[in-house]
C-alpha cells in the first residue's frame, strides 16, 4: 500500500535554540506501523532531500531470515545459476537459495560456479537445505566515476584493436578482445548492482557520494558504452583464425571514424562525470559523424566484394557513432540542471 500525500505541507517549529520540528502525516505513521517513543533515522541526501526510516528497516541490523529466500527444490543447475545471475543484478546484498528435499550437489556446483563469475559475490554459509550468498564488496572504496573510466577503457580498447586488425591486417592481439570484453562486463555488473542497491537503499546512495540524478548519469552512460564493446566483440569473433582478411578501399575512413569516434566518447563521458559545461560541440560532431558512418555504410554496401566482416564492423561503428552523441546529450542535460 502507498498513502498518497500530495500537496501535504508541515510548519516546521522552533522547539530550541538549535532544534525545530515538524509533525508526521498519520497516514505515513499508520502505514508504517510508528509508534510514539519510536527511534527513526534520518538520512541527509545530497540534493537537499531528508530521508525518514524506521529503525527496524535498517538492512545493516536485519536478519538472514528477512533476506530474499528462492526455493530452488525443483530446479536443475542451469535455473540455479540464472537464478544467481538474477538476484546479483538486482542489487540484492545477500540472499538464500533453499531446498526442502536437499540441495543437490550439482546444484551447489551451478550457484558456486555463478557466484565466482559475479564480482564481490561469494557463498558465505551453506547447510543441507540452505546455500547463503552475499556481497562481500565495500561500497565505500568503490568509485563510479572510476567504474565508468575503467569501462570505457574497456570498450574503447575492444574496438580500436579490431579496427587496428581489420585495416592493418595485424591479428597478434586479437587474443586480447576476450579480456577486454570480459573486464567490460564485470565493471558493468558492478555498477549496475550499485545503481540497484541505490534505488532501495539512500544509505548506499549516500555512501557513493552521489545524488539520485548524477547516480542516473553515469549508469545510462555505462549502458550506452557496453554495446560499443560488444558490437566489436562480435568482429573479434569473425577474426580468430582468419590470415585471409581482404582489404576494401574505404578501410582508412573506417579507422578514421573509428578515431573520431574514441575522441568524442571521451568527450562526453568526461562532460557527463563533470557537468560543468553543455558539450555542445561533441553533440554536433557526434552527430556529424554519426551521417559520415551512415553514409560509408551506404557506399560500402553498393560494393559487392566487401566480406560480411566488415558489413559487422561498419554496424559496430554505427553503435560506436550513436553512443557519443546519446552520452554527450546525457552531459548536456546533467550541465543544465
Amino acid at each position: 500500500m502507498t498513502v498518497e500525500l500530495a500537496d501535504n505541507t508541515r510548519t516546521v517549529q522552533a522547539t530550541g535554540s538549535s532544534s525545530y520540528t515538524i509533525s508526521l502525516p498519520k497516514k505515513w505513521v499508520d502505514e508504517h506501523g510508528i509508534d510514539a517513543g519510536m527511534e527513526l533515522s534520518f538520512y541527509p541526501a545530497h540534493g537537499g532531500e531528508l530521508v525518514i526510516k524506521p529503525d527496524r528497516d535498517s538492512s545493516e541490523n536485519s536478519s538472514e531470515a528477512e533476506r530474499p529466500r528462492v526455493d530452488i527444490t525443483e530446479l536443475p543447475p542451469t535455473d540455479v545459476r540464472q537464478v544467481v545471475t538474477a538476484l546479483y543484478a538486482t542489487g540484492s546484498e545477500a540472499f538464500v537459495l533453499v531446498s526442502g528435499n536437499g540441495l543437490g550437489s550439482e546444484q551447489r556446483r551451478a550457484a558456486s560456479k555463478a557466484a565466482s563469475g559475479k564480482t564481490g559475490l561469494e557463498v558465505s554459509r551453506e547447510s543441507e537445505t540452505e546455500l547463503s550468498l552475499r556481497m562481500v564488496i565495500d561500497t565505500a572504496a568503490v568509485s563510479l566515476e572510476r567504474t565508468v573510466l575503467q569501462l570505457q577503457y574497456a570498450t574503447l580498447s575492444i574496438q580500436r584493436d579490431v579496427v587496428s586488425a581489420l585495416v592493418d591486417g595485424h591479428l597478434d592481439n586479437i587474443d586480447q578482445i576476450d579480456r577486454w570484453h570480459d573486464d567490460a562486463s564485470r565493471r558493468f555488473e558492478v555498477l549496475d548492482g550499485q545503481f540497484r542497491r541505490a534505488l532501495g537503499d539512500i544509505r548506499e546512495l549516500d555512501r557513493l557520494g552521489q545524488s539520485r540524478r548524477a547516480t542516473f548519469d553515469r549508469y545510462t552512460t555505462a549502458r550506452e558504452l557496453l554495446p560499443v564493446g560488444e558490437g566489436f566483440q562480435r568482429v573479434a569473433d569473425l577474426l580468430y583464425d582468419r590470415s585471409d582478411i581482404k582489404r576494401v578501399a574505404w578501410g582508412d575512413e573506417l579507422d578514421d571514424c573509428a578515431r573520431r569516434a574514441r575522441s568524442l566518447t571521451e568527450e562526453a563521458v568526461d562532460a557527463v562525470l563533470t557537468a560543468e559545461r553543455p558539450p555542445y560541440d561533441t553533440v554536433r560532431a557526434a552527430r556529424t559523424l554519426s551521417e559520415d558512418v551512415a553514409e560509408l555504410h551506404r557506399r560500402a554496401d553498393a560494393e559487392t566484394d566487401s566480406s560480411y566482416v566488415w558489413t559487422v564492423a561498419l554496424v559496430g561503428l554505427e553503435r560506436s557513432a550513436t553512443s557519443a552523441s546519446e552520452i554527450a546529450e546525457r552531459a548536456v542535460q546533467a550541465s543544465l540542471r
